[in-house]
């Protein structure tokens, strides 16, 4: 009988499984973003389902999220981001719903908007919070019969580090046989997981079973010091969030003056608008995230307008269109204005030299029906129905012509300008 067939025999003999039965840990081996692997305790497993980076989820890249704040700097690789949709309304979200993802995943797929994600700062805490056993395999090729894994406790958020930097286990030495049927004794000792080779035996099994408790009981130490020490930083990450919220106030208060600043008023009733990474846009959108986007407000013959463009299409366009639309806003100008709005407005996409790729233009002075719609008459709420068009280029056509810096542009001419083709 070797010395694995023995061990098992022993284990068996004492009353005691698998090292991750006795202890408590999960049977599944979980690994990080970087790699690491681990493993938790069995109570913890619904966490791993909380932690798991979404984007990834399902692949054979699938794995658990490294979590550090975003404000620590030499760790910001180490984020986990919130990719729920933004468009979702509150009530139709359920509380628990979380779409987390790490934020090298997030750069890798979307190199260049990945800053428009937050940091989802609830799992950010459960990860530092959550106590993992480092599961970095140290067996020898020449003693394959067992697996001796690492096993140290430390937190999630602090497990890529350990893997790398912190390993000083060793293997424990195999004796010389003396004989067919005899080992030497070996002096070394047990983590979780890592066993010394003993002949078998009532005095070996009792130091099997001592060593067992002597780990647990010191892992049990440094779990109760880690939970100390965050106990100790409560009162600080409490005042951290008053200060949080209370910036939060301050930037809410200020959003409508920095929103009114940033409102332009056209001179010639021209306005340009560039939508940077259209691509990134365009997939976020297919992938179920921000179906539409809005351009910055502008003034155009006094009234208050925006343009809004759904990269994946809505509507009949939906899937194979860009759609374009123009949003009469109620403006500080509503009542000196002539209503319903009755002037000619244009879209076009441009490609690369100001090629005009695809245009449309709306007369609504000419056409009584059209101007009896809503959208052209004096807003009531924030905004009116946006008017345009559900297929204005065809996304095909779009990919072919688009200019070469990634960027999507549209021009919305308003009154005498949109009659200039």
């Amino acid at each position: 009988m070797n010395f694995g067939s023995q061990l098992s025999a022993l284990m068996h003999q004492n009353g005691l499984g698998p090292f991750t039965q006795v202890l408590g840990l999960s049977d599944s081996i979980y690994k990080t973003t970087s790699g690491a692997e681990f493993r938790c305790r069995r109570s913890d497993e619904d966490k791993m389902k909380l932690l798991s980076c979404s984007l990834c989820s399902g692949s054979p890249k699938a794995h658990i999220v490294e979590g550090r704040s975003l404000k620590n700097r030499k760790v910001r690789d180490q984020a986990i981001l919130d990719m729920r949709p933004r468009d979702l309304p509150g009530a139709e979200t359920p509380k628990d719903y979380k779409l987390p993802a790490d934020i090298q995943c997030v750069k890798e797929l979307y190199p260049t908007s990945y800053k428009n994600y937050g940091e989802d700062q609830e799992l950010t805490i459960l990860c530092q919070d959550t106590t993992v056993f480092c599961a970095k395999n140290m067996t020898s090729a020449s003693r394959s019969f067992l697996e001796f894994e690492c096993a140290n406790a430390v937190s999630l958020s602090d497990l890529p580090y350990h893997y790398e930097n912190a390993h000083r286990c060793s293997l424990p030495r195999v004796a010389e046989p003396l004989g067919a049927h005899a080992a030497a004794p070996v002096e070394n000792y047990c983590q979780l997981g890592r066993f010394s080779q003993r002949p078998s035996g009532s005095e070996n099994e009792r130091s099997l079973d001592g060593s067992l408790q002597t780990q647990v009981s010191m892992n049990k130490t440094k779990i109760e010091r880690l939970e100390a020490i965050i106990a100790e930083q409560a009162d600080t990450i409490s005042e951290l969030q008053r200060m949080v919220n209370s910036i939060s106030l301050s930037c809410a208060e200020h959003r409508f003056t920095i929103k009114e600043l940033k409102e332009q008023s056209l001179i010639d009733g021209t306005f340009l608008w560039e939508i940077e990474d259209f691509k990134d846009a365009f997939f976020l959108a297919r992938r179920g995230g921000e179906t539409s986007t809005f351009s910055e407000i502008f003034y155009a013959n006094g009234y208050r307008m925006s343009v809004k463009l759904f990269p994946n299409g809505d509507g009949a366009g939906l899937g194979t269109h860009v759609s374009l639309f123009l949003v009469i806003m109620k403006g500080k100008y509503d009542n000196v204005l002539a209503w319903p709005f009755n002037q000619q407005f244009s879209f076009e996409i441009l490609g690369d030299g100001g090629d005009v790729l695809w245009s449309e233009r709306y007369l609504p002075e000419l056409n009584s029906s059209l101007r009896s719609m809503s959208c052209f008459q004096k807003p009531r709420q924030e905004m009116n129905e946006p008017i345009g068009c559900p297929q204005a280029i065809a996304l095909d056509d779009l990919a072919l012509r688009m200019s070469s810096d990634g960027s999507l542009y549209v021009k919305v001419k308003i009154g005498d300008k949109a009659t200039n083709r």
